[in-house]
Order: C-alpha cells, then structure tokens, then sequence
C-alpha cells in the first residue's frame, strides 16, 4: 500500500526543483496498491515529456470506486489522434519532436505505459482542455 498523492506530489517536486510549472489537485491521501518506484518512474517520464514540450503541467488525482485516475495536463502542442499509439513504440518520436532542443530516444511513453499495465491499469492519450496533451494514467485500487 502507498499513497499515490504523496507520490505524485513527490514527483510534481522533484520536476519543480528542475524549473517546472505545475499544479496539483490530490485528496490529502490516496492509498492503493502499487510498486512505489516504478509508479514515480512512469510519473517522472510523464511529467518531463509535458515539461519538455509544454510551458505549464496540471496534475489530477482523482479517485473512483474500483481505480484511480492520475491526469496530467499541458498547454503544448499535443499529439495527432493518429500518432497516439504510435508514440508508445519504442524508439518512436514524432518529426516535430526531433528538434535539437529535445532530449530523449523515444521509451517515456513506452516505460509508462508498461508500468500502468505491469499494476493492471493503463495509460491513454487524450486532448487536453488546457490546449495540449493529456494523459490519463489509470491505476486499480
């Protein structure tokens, strides 16, 4: 059992101390089932693909009645319906993020969403109503 809020708030951390702008809505605690390292690892790979490619990152916990739900925003410029599965292949990166100013060969993605479905859940790619990307990380309790 570990509380996933605290998590992500140690991740939102760690992610501010490296220049981020993010936000966090998290119950006070929100404690499931998981493997605490590999939840922070998929956590920092989805918050540094938003930083990366986003000026501001919102952070969402919102727990339901079998799973939780971990939602993170950005104002970037998103990815193409037709690319979201793709994004998850490993190596793959979209031509506009191979600009010299990116870093990354192209796992995040590929390592977050194993870790998802390692614990039973998943992660999805959605538009976002801050403008960009949204990913929907989705955890049993």
């Amino acid at each position: 059992p570990t509380d996933l809020s605290a998590l992500v708030e140690d991740a939102a951390a760690v992610a501010r101390r490296a220049g981020a702008v993010i936000s966090v809505v998290a119950p006070e605690q929100c404690v499931v089932p998981l493997r605490p390292d590999a939840v922070h690892r998929c956590l920092a790979n989805l918050i540094g693909n938003a930083q990366r490619y986003g000026g501001r990152i919102w952070l969402t916990v919102t727990p339901l009645t079998d799973t939780v739900t971990v939602l993170i925003d950005d104002d970037g410029p998103g990815v193409p319906a037709a690319e979201r599965e793709n994004v998850f292949r490993p190596f793959f990166r979209l031509d506009s993020a191979r600009s010299p100013v990116t870093e990354g060969v192209g796992l995040g993605l590929t390592i977050a969403r194993d870790v998802a479905r390692g614990h039973g859940g998943d992660l999805r790619l959605e538009d976002s109503p801050r403008g960009g990307l949204r990913v929907r990380l989705i955890l049993p309790k």
